[in-house]
């Protein structure tokens, strides 16, 4: 659905102001709106925020929220601040925003007010909330007898979620020039990362899976006595590695702390000895990096080794004569079981065909005695049993595993299966990988300690470059072990919640709130994998369209490829794949990787939704700022609204988009004085009334 309509009433410097946007085309799919600094742009960004999304849209204002502040509170003071200065004087006492969305088949319109009292403090209790449909604005009214206020503003916020776009991948579509440069100043890892989330809505799915972890807990903390021996072992074991588990990710974070500074050590460093040496650093460099990658290559291959010794080569050890007899014990329980599945359906049957026989139609003449019914039935029973006895050959004759699911069986023998086919191939393979990684490290080695032996002051930054290489690997290697524990108590966690899970559920029918927060934790865990098996599709199609996107607005050709890993790190790929990431960028090009990530989502959501920037080219160059603005208005949205200062789309960038242009406004600003104003739109761009 693209913005139809705009109306702000008491809302910051809009005392009454509306906007009217025309239906776009494929031509004319632009809207331009100037104005001055401080004259209201920011204002009308954060007017369709905070229109739609009420207090959940404060985190999608970059200005709204200080660091480390009281959320709830800034709502409060952040809406006292909005009000009118004139209102209260007025007597006017509430801020209204009107917002009219629309597309081929339907028409919304979203009135959201807040209310103040005498002394302009926000009531935020009275916050209204109102939707209506269609052209006759028929009223949507909220499911249930007697909503509460939170069920009405929930049930709305999942109708705007639906027919326009959740709360969460706001910042993406709606976003100011201040945005964009906080995206452009964090890591790009985080910056991916928090894109991909917001495809996925892993926001939503955390808040979930906290909120079934709360369930669960509160439901267990209410039952007594009711875990047998068994269970409650297990919950005691899951217990013990939830408590190891917070010094293990206390140390990965100190480690994270720890390898920050050193890393940018290492940089500072590479730079003082590329100056140093004329351009020899840039050799130095390239070896260290080089030599950086086969120590990774080194350490992914151990860890593939230290896995196989932790899982395959283990099952591989126990014996092909062991592995063979649990998988034959396991298909005899399974084929038992599809017996005794089959064989209680069918006496389903009997048991009708045996009422039958006292039916009273047809009659039979003599009628039956008792001893003769009695008689009759015993036989058709035994007849019956002849039928199900004996078992088949190949049926076991009791189910050992009773705590295993029938695809449970499978999927344990199809892993035993996997191990017949493990090989001494693989593992030659990852010595020979280790052995090449080893020699290919010391030969590295040796040339960097040649090239740094040109004079004392270079050997001493070489010395402790290489110094701070052997502690940032000591570091790593420790992260790695960390890291390793971690993914290892949290897989037999999952484990064992997984069997706490099974024997809960035994004690359903008597104790089922135990069997409700199971199934709680369950999902949760469910949860968690359905988060980490989404993020390497997601972050390949996001890899794709980022590189089509910066090839578009970057005015260098110097990065071929943007790749991204699955864990969201990222590589800037040149000529022959070289990793020019490491170079310095400027600010520029550091805010066009953000607004290429920021149109790739929207590309990769596959939301049509409208693009709201406001001020998006500061602190571009000439030719990113024409790149910019011709791709935005051709490729981000069925409808694109620009909201620029004087200075920033005109002359020759207002000839980029000027076929595009559909409907343009400027604000202007009245001064009522003591501080005081009043914003006013006006048709036309500035001084311009051809649009």
């Amino acid at each position: 659905m693209f913005l139809r309509s705009i109306q702000f009433r008491d809302w910051k410097a809009y005392a009454n102001g509306t906007f009217d946007f025309p239906i776009p085309t494929k031509i004319k799919n632009v809207v331009l709106i100037g104005a001055k600094n401080g004259y209201g742009k920011t204002s009308l960004l954060e007017g369709i925020i905070l229109g739609l999304y009420g207090r959940e849209g404060m985190n999608t204002i970059a200005r709204a929220i200080p660091s480390n502040s009281d959320v709830e509170k800034t709502y409060d003071d952040f809406m006292e601040r909005a009000l009118h200065a004139q209102a209260l004087q007025q007597g006017r006492t509430s801020i209204t925003i009107q917002i009219v969305l629309e597309d081929a088949v339907e028409r919304l319109k979203i009135v959201r007010k807040w209310h103040f009292n005498g002394q302009g403090k926000h009531r935020r209790s009275d916050e209204e909330i109102q939707i209506y449909t269609g052209k006759d604005e028929e009223p949507i009214k909220v499911p249930g007898l007697r909503p509460s206020r939170e069920e009405k503003d929930e049930y709305y916020q999942g109708l705007i979620a639906r027919k326009f776009i959740p709360f969460h991948l706001t910042e993406f579509f709606l976003f100011d020039g201040e945005r964009v440069q906080q995206l452009a100043k964090q890591e790009k890892a985080n910056t991916v990362k928090m894109g991909v989330e917001g495809i996925l809505g892993v926001q939503i799915l955390r808040t979930l899976q906290q909120n079934l972890l709360d369930y669960a807990q509160n439901r267990r903390s209410g039952v007594e006595n009711i875990e047998d021996e068994t269970l409650t072992r297990v919950n005691s074991q899951v217990a013990e590695i939830e408590t190891r588990l917070d010094p293990c990710r206390q140390k990965l974070k100190e480690l994270k702390d720890q390898i920050a500074p050193v890393e940018q050590r290492i940089d500072e460093l590479t730079r003082t000895l590329r100056t140093m040496t004329g351009g020899n650093s840039a050799n130095v460099k390239e070896l260290m990096e080089d030599q950086f990658r086969f120590r990774r290559q080194r350490d992914k291959v151990e860890e593939r080794l230290n896995q196989m010794l932790r899982t395959d080569l283990a099952f591989a050890l126990a014996g092909k004569s062991l592995r063979e007899g649990i998988s034959t014990t396991l298909r005899a329980e399974i084929k038992r079981s599809e017996w005794l599945a089959s064989k209680n359906h069918t006496r389903e049957k009997l048991d009708r065909i045996l009422a039958g026989l006292e039916a009273e139609e047809p009659t039979i003449e003599p009628a039956l005695t008792e001893y003769q019914l009695v008689v009759l039935r015993q036989r058709l029973s035994n007849v019956w049993e002849t039928l199900w006895h004996p078992p088949p050959a190949d049926c076991a004759v009791e189910e050992r595993h009773t705590y295993l699911t029938e695809a449970e069986r499978r999927k344990v023998i199809e892993r035993l299966d996997k191990i017949e086919r493990l090989g001494i191939a693989e593992l030659e393979k990852l010595l020979a990988d280790h052995d090449e990684a080893t020699v290919a490290i010391n030969r590295l080695g040796q040339q960097i300690a040649a090239l740094s032996g040109v004079e004392d002051r270079i050997r001493e930054v070489t010395d402790e470059l290489q110094q701070q290489n052997q502690h940032l690997g000591q570091l790593r290697e420790q992260n790695g072990i960390w890291s390793r524990q971690e993914q290892a108590d949290m897989s037999k966690l999952n484990d064992l919640r997984t069997e706490a899970g099974r024997m809960a559920a035994r004690h359903e029918s008597a104790q089922p709130s135990l069997a409700r927060a199971a199934k709680a934790e369950m999902i949760a865990t469910l949860i968690s994998e359905a988060i980490e098996d989404l993020y390497p599709r997601y972050v390949t199609q996001l890899s794709n369209e980022m590189t089509s996107v910066y090839k578009q607005l970057a005015h260098k050709t110097l990065v071929k490829r943007i790749e991204i890993a699955p864990d969201c790190t990222v590589k800037l790929l040149g000529d022959r794949g070289h990793n020019i990431r490491t170079m310095d960028s400027s600010a520029g090009e550091e805010q066009i990787f953000a607004l290429s990530l920021i149109a790739a989502i929207s590309k990769v959501s596959g939301t049509k939704v409208p693009v709201v920037m406001d001020t998006p080219l500061a602190r571009l160059d000439t030719d990113h700022r024409r790149n910019v603005l011709q791709y935005f208005a051709a490729n981000a949205g069925e409808q694109v609204i620009f909201l620029s200062q004087p200075d920033e789309v005109n002359g020759e960038y207002l000839k980029v988009i000027r076929n595009r242009v559909g409907k343009a406004y400027h604000v202007e600003f009245e001064e009522l004085g003591n501080g005081v104003g009043k914003a006013h739109v006006r048709n036309g761009y500035f001084q311009s009334e051809e649009f």
